[in-house]
């Protein structure tokens, strides 16, 4: 990290701003180039900042950052390549009533072919998140021109589906039942606020899990009727899982039989979490395929341990693309088991169960550069001075 120096970058946006791309030719001629680059690479980050350098001619990589570090200069160069410029605060705010701050950031590269354009982000993204590990910090980061924009939208429910879940809002009486369930749905709305993909999927699956371990704990029966076995049956099943292992595992792989010997036969909360999803859904619920063996790839289960041994982080843009493509998926699961988890402890229920799929809106705005980042004019563009705004840095 060194001290900063004051040559204007060459990059297209001026400091502080954020504009659409103009592309230079038809909208026909945008599709071919657009669809060409599309074919080449199968990486968001890669191709929006390829077509980036392809349209502007700068061998840029432009992103913004939101956090609650402060840096020491303007603009800071926290590495060689990598430069940070503060953003003016919104009119009538300031750094104590904000708490967080908004930079601008470049990193110059060399080369724009797509491993090395790869490679340069993999940097980048490191660099950022050793900056706001070493100082405790908060980050949220993005580059600034992707090829999609993944927002969330506004849940409108109808009257019908307030109606159907009015039962939902009954209390329920068991006091140990209640503080369970009241945990689950913290843990799920902590995931669902938060804007790092790795924090949400680990959010929904610990809601599902923390009742799962209260239920095959004892601590919470939920009107489930789960297996009485005694300490004798439990032991055998162990001893026969590790049984199993051995002949599959033991000399082909004899780490992997340790490793599996342990998580799944001696500390297993996977298997007690089959035996409750079985239970709440049905041995042949897709749900249980999602989880535990799924055909397409990684199962949920999988990506939760390899989160938890460390074989999975945010800093690998794969890790990272794998997390997003099984957020929704996970969401949902851990949503559904909560509500039929409260559905079997709530008085004055109704008869008959269902849910009703919610309904969904977003506005896409011409001055945001995330859903409108290129156009082959600037005429239709509204009058905007396109200084980047804090939301700005949502992916």
């Amino acid at each position: 990290m060194n001290e900063p120096d004051l040559i204007i970058p060459d990059r297209y946006n001026s400091l502080g701003q954020w504009k659409p791309l103009i592309f230079p030719g038809s909208q026909d001629d945008l599709e071919k180039f657009t669809s060409n680059i599309n074919h080449q690479i199968d990486d968001e980050e890669v191709e929006g900042t390829l077509f980036y350098t392809k349209v502007t001619g700068k061998l840029v990589i432009e992103f913004v950052v939101r956090t609650s570090l402060q840096l020491p200069s303007q603009p800071y160069n926290l590495q060689p390549n990598i430069h940070l410029w503060a953003c003016p605060l919104p009119h009538g705010t300031t750094i104590n009533n904000q708490n967080i701050i908004v930079y601008d950031g470049w990193m110059d590269i060399t080369n724009a072919s797509p491993d090395s354009i790869k490679k340069e982000i993999n940097y980048l993204r490191q660099t950022l998140h050793k900056l706001a590990f070493a100082f405790k910090a908060s980050i949220t980061w993005r580059l600034k021109y992707l090829p999609s924009f993944h927002a969330s939208g506004i849940t409108n429910p109808d009257l019908k589906e307030f109606i159907e879940l009015e039962w939902f809002f009954n209390p329920i009486l068991n006091d140990e039942e209640a503080i369970v369930i009241d945990s689950a749905i913290d843990w799920f709305n902590i995931g669902s606020t938060s804007s790092n993909p790795l924090t949400r999927f680990l959010c929904y699956f610990i809601a599902l899990e923390s009742i799962v371990i209260a239920i095959t704990d004892g601590e919470a029966k939920f009107g489930l009727q789960l297996p009485d076995l005694t300490k004798t049956d439990l032991q055998t099943k162990k001893t026969e899982c590790i049984n199993n292992l051995a002949t599959e595992l033991l000399i082909s792989d004899p780490i992997s039989f340790a490793t599996k010997a342990y998580f799944e036969c001696v500390q297993s909360l996977k298997k007690r979490l089959k035996i409750v999803m079985e239970q709440v859904f049905g041995p042949t619920h897709i749900y249980l395929d999602l989880l535990f063996s799924n055909s397409k790839g990684l199962s949920l289960a999988d990506i939760r341990s390899k989160i938890a041994h460390g074989k999975i982080t945010m800093i690998s843009n794969d890790d990272e693309k794998l997390i997003h493509e099984n957020i929704y998926q996970m969401s949902v699961i851990a949503h559904e088991f909560i509500l039929r988890i409260c559905y079997s402890s709530t008085v004055l229920k109704p008869t008959n169960f269902h849910l009703t799929p919610n309904q969904f809106s977003q506005n896409i705005s011409f001055s945001d550069p995330r859903t409108i980042n290129i156009m082959t004019t600037d005429c239709l563009l509204p009058p905007n001075d396109w200084k980047i705004r804090p939301e700005w840095c949502d992916s």
